[in-house]
């Protein structure tokens, strides 16, 4: 099995409350490793921490939004677990962006300041965790700051 493959049923092992593994879906998913980089497909609901299929992305990256939602339901990227992790991170993300405005800045650039600090690799070269909710909450200056620093997915 090549690496890129572990990785995907890794993801999926991950993803799956039971931890059953099965390599093949039922309906076909998109590969997380061949994602496009631009424009986001999915976008994430701050106060319930679910995934959404941005279906005017889909449509423009050339990507049936049916499969995107069926990557969602059968990776279940909607578990409890999943969206109550997502959620309290974006709550953690929103914290961070009362003090910013509290200090006078605009929402922007607050948005911008957190898209620097949050949308970068680590030291192991790994994107965050929950990397398109925070992408999703951060909006346009999240675009710009990834459109600017080279992301390639």
């Amino acid at each position: 099995m090549a690496l890129e493959q572990l990785h995907y049923l890794k993801l999926m092992l991950v993803c799956e409350e039971g931890l059953q593994a099965h390599p093949m879906p039922g309906k076909p998913v998109l590969n997380p490793l061949q994602l496009p980089a631009f424009p986001a497909l999915f976008s994430c609901n701050r106060s319930s921490g679910e995934l959404t299929v941005n279906a005017n992305s889909c449509a423009r990256a050339g990507i049936a939004s049916e499969q995107a939602q069926n990557t969602i339901t059968e990776l279940r990227l909607n578990a409890t677990r999943l969206t109550r992790l997502r959620k309290a991170a974006l709550d953690h993300l929103n914290t961070q962006m009362r003090l910013r405005l509290q200090t006078g800045i605009d929402i922007g650039m607050a948005r911008q300041q957190l898209a620097q600090a949050q949308l970068r690799k680590d030291g192991k070269q790994h994107w965050p965790a929950f990397f398109s909710s925070i992408r999703s909450y951060l909006g346009h200056e999240a675009e710009q700051h990834l459109l600017q620093s080279g992301y390639v997915g």
